[in-house]
């Protein structure tokens, strides 16, 4: 229910593809784990000005200047993206019968990664700088706020205390009395209890999935191929999930990009082989 719910403190990830069936492996030099299967949903977030694909709980957003690697395998569509600690994803999409969903797919992942078709010759070409996303920025603003709160709070505890010891503690009393067990009487709470859910709770958020799944299906980018630039111009379903979230993410994939920025695209595909 993630994708219908919206507040302040979530970030609004636009649907632009969907996949039915796809797999996420982890590979590490000693073993291949498998990480599951579900729906892959290709997401872009504008606050972020950023591309985020998701598998269930598996999210992975896309950096410029980090390698994806396609295997060229036009039955199963596989592509190897690059993790933490020298390991690496490996992403099946099982449902490969979405061929212009596929190409535009690969169309996103050209304008915003380093892609590399495994077996061709790509021309070299200049590795550029993802858009500013200001995730640093929001996050440095958010420490400051804390740390601002956090000495507001110290301060009102000590100007408290300062006033008790210049003023003591003759006027204060307890008021608490101690309880009775016998006192205790036994309570109806089935008969006084009341929802916290408002009358139209459901209806609404049944409405709002509906209304998704219908925007899902009427999306376009799933059955004409058309040029990146206008891939985000549509009125597509939306995913709202909590912004820590995604700025963790995009941090940790940032931190990668220093593992791989300075290899040639052959040497790159040479390493991920070894590992494979």
């Amino acid at each position: 229910m993630e994708a219908f719910f919206k507040d302040s403190l979530k970030s609004k990830g636009v649907e632009i593809l969907y996949f039915e069936r796809a797999e996420i492996e982890k590979i590490t030099e000693n073993s291949l784990i498998y990480a599951g299967t579900g729906s892959l949903s290709v997401l872009y977030f504008e606050v972020y000005n950023r591309f985020v694909l998701q598998i269930n709980d598996w999210r992975y957003p896309l950096i410029r200047r980090l390698p994806i690697i396609s295997e060229n395998n036009l039955n199963l569509p596989t592509y190897i993206l690059p993790a933490q600690k020298n390991s690496h994803y490996r992403l099946k999409l099982i449902d490969n019968s979405n061929i212009q969903g596929l190409k535009n797919f690969e169309s996103i992942l050209e304008n915003n990664s380093r892609f590399i078709i495994k077996g061709q010759n790509s021309p070299a070409k200049q590795i550029e700088v993802s858009p500013e996303d200001g995730v640093e920025k929001q996050r440095n603003d958010k420490s400051n706020e804390t740390i601002e709160q956090g000495l507001k709070n110290v301060h009102k505890v000590v100007a408290n205390i300062v006033h008790d010891i210049k003023n003591g503690y003759k006027n204060q009393t307890s008021k608490k009395l101690s309880t009775s067990l016998k006192s205790i009487k036994t309570k109806d709470f089935r008969s006084k209890a009341k929802s916290t859910f408002k009358d139209d709770f459901f209806n609404k958020n049944e409405k709002r999935s509906q209304k998704f799944l219908k925007r899902r299906q009427e999306n376009v980018n799933q059955t004409q191929i058309d040029r990146y630039e206008d891939l985000r111009t549509r009125d597509l379903p939306a995913h709202y999930i909590p912004s820590e979230q995604i700025e963790d993410i995009i941090l940790g994939n940032k931190e990668l990009v220093g593992n791989t920025s300075t290899f040639s695209d052959e040497i790159l595909t040479s390493k991920i082989e070894q590992v494979l």
